[in-house]
């Protein structure tokens, strides 16, 4: 019976033991729900925050719905190719890629307006606003180069033959005015290009002017072969005008 109640309180010992231990084991358990259940919680409200964002950042770029219309990459350096073209005075190239951006932008506006899936994002068409307004300084400043250009230079030429009449030694150097040489044929075809032909028939109609004006005061070719056929032949050769 000794032994029987030694066994038992062992046994008993172990019980306490085995439930005490038990305790341990539902304390920790328990406390790893709550660690478990606040964790869940902190991800929850993460991934909340992250849709939060998420759509805040599809309201900024997406703005509507559906697809989001591709646009070039050449486009975001156009403007500043076409500056370089001009400070370079290349203003055929610049012409060129200027008409090709506003055809390139006035397209992808024309897309997103029809009633498509294909849209812009906020973000989208207000950069094609703007390149298409830095497009339009462009072409004005290329414009106004190639008018003020043409200006001078009909200017110049026409000062130039004003100063020729007026030399009585130019007679003995008959020359091919620079008037006679078609040299605003590119600006002028660039104006027009660029939408502005009022400047274009402004510098064609006074290069014209000055071409009428140096054929009319045209001395004849004969006149100083002439002279000199009759001082080395004797007097024997009259004048030759054409």
């Amino acid at each position: 019976s000794s032994h029987s109640d030694s066994t038992g309180g062992w046994s008993g010992a172990g019980g306490t033991g085995g439930r005490g231990g038990g305790k341990k084991v539902k304390n920790s358990s328990s406390h790893g729900g709550r660690k478990s259940k606040s964790k869940r919680a902190s991800d929850d409200e993460q991934s909340a925050k992250g849709g939060v964002e998420a759509k805040a950042e599809a309201g900024e770029d997406g703005g509507e719905e559906g697809t989001l219309i591709e646009i070039p990459e050449w486009l975001g350096d156009a403007t500043e190719e076409i500056s370089a073209f001009i400070k370079e005075c290349r203003y055929t190239d610049a012409t060129d890629l200027i008409l090709k951006v506003k055809n390139q932008v006035n397209e992808i506006l024309n897309q997103h307006e029809k009633l498509t899936e294909m849209r812009l994002s906020k973000k989208q068409l207000a950069n094609m606003q703007r390149t298409l307004h830095d497009v339009e300084g462009l072409t004005d400043r290329v414009g106004n180069r190639l008018a003020e250009g043409l200006r001078r230079k009909n200017e110049a030429l026409k000062q130039a033959a004003k100063r020729e009449r007026a030399d009585p030694l130019s007679v003995l150097a008959p020359l091919v005015s620079p008037v006679c040489l078609a040299d605003d044929a590119t600006a002028l075809q660039l104006l027009v290009k660029l939408g502005r032909p009022q400047d274009a028939a402004t510098a064609y109609a006074a290069r014209r002017s000055l071409l009428l004006m140096e054929c009319l005061h045209e001395r004849p070719i004969s006149s100083s072969a002439g002279t000199g056929g009759s001082a080395s032949g004797g007097g024997g050769g009259g004048t030759m005008d054409v």
